[in-house]
């Protein structure tokens, strides 16, 4: 049952034989294949194959889709099929049934399900004191994307609602991975990743409140680019003032607001900037003060 192929659809689709690359030919062939693939196994009517791999205005007959299917099928099958069964006419991969076609190959041979299988958890709290290990966890996970989810049938209305589910599941691993960042300590490296999760997805909260907690961990850690005991916030050039013209452009465009998160993480970087304001004008009067004694002794 098609144990040694092995399908990868989280970017072009790519299919291997026992670690060799396969020519899966012209786009409907590839299209055919990722139609079943997305089935899971299930059996697919032609019908349903014919509307939705060639797509036809509305009220005009499909012409010839049936049999340009059948035809499709068949260079499907004389690609994927063990060569000892090709001449008896018997499959055991893209099988006909009753209803239909159906791609029987064991689930672990798809690269979304191995991907969903990783052992990266779902909530970020999981990972509290995991350290290298769930930051290693996650970018084993993030190596098996090579591009955009099911990026041959991108136009399609069949790929869609799953294209849009795998890439959440990118975007929530890609969160969870500088998540994971901050727990092992690798502040600039959380910065760094951070900052790409809001270039690319400038709209998901998560990704600011994780820069803004990234940014404010390596001002403490030391690793930030300016002295210590400088607040992060309205600092010249950084913070609020770099984030103002984007929050602004975003709530011109969309009309939403900041969320709780990042609610509570300014607040905590409001608490920490009159914490260092007080310090300071501790130090300054302090000064002043050892000053003023200095001179008065002169004086005398």
């Amino acid at each position: 049952m098609g144990e040694s192929l092995d399908f990868a659809v989280l970017g072009p689709l790519v299919v291997r034989r026992a670690g060799a690359v396969l020519d899966m030919g012209r786009r409907r062939q590839r299209l055919l294949l990722i139609r079943l693939l997305l089935a899971e196994g299930h059996t697919v009517a032609p019908e349903t194959l014919c509307e939705e791999l060639w797509p036809q205005p509305s009220g005009r007959e499909p012409g010839g889709a049936m049999a340009s299917l059948h035809a499709h099928v068949s260079k499907v099958r004389a690609i994927l099929e063990p060569r000892h069964l090709r001449g008896r006419r018997s499959f055991e991969v893209l099988v006909t049934e009753p209803l239909g076609y159906a791609l029987h190959i064991p689930p672990d041979s798809r690269d979304t399900v191995r991907f969903e299988r990783e052992p990266w958890p779902r909530r970020a709290g999981r990972w509290t004191g995991a350290g290298p290990r769930a930051s290693w966890r996650t970018e084993r996970a993030l190596e098996m994307w090579r591009g955009a989810a099911l990026a041959d049938a991108a136009p399609y209305l069949f790929a869609t609602p799953e294209a849009a589910r795998l890439e959440e599941l990118l975007q929530t691993a890609r969160e969870l991975r500088t998540t994971a960042l901050l727990l092992d300590g690798q502040t600039q490296k959380a910065v760094d990743a951070a900052r790409e999760l809001t270039t690319q997805h400038p709209l998901r909260e998560t990704g600011w409140d994780l820069l803004l907690r990234a940014l404010y961990l390596a001002e403490h850690d030391g690793h930030g680019d300016r002295p210590r005991g400088q607040p992060w916030f309205g600092s010249p050039g950084r913070g609020r003032g770099r984030g103002r013209p984007r929050r602004d452009g975003i709530r011109r465009r969309t009309a939403v607001r900041r969320g709780p998160r990042c609610h509570a993480v300014r607040a905590e970087h409001r608490c920490d900037t009159v914490r260092c304001e007080e310090r300071s004008g501790r130090g300054r009067r302090q000064e002043q003060v050892s000053t003023g004694c200095t001179s008065g002794a002169v004086a005398r």
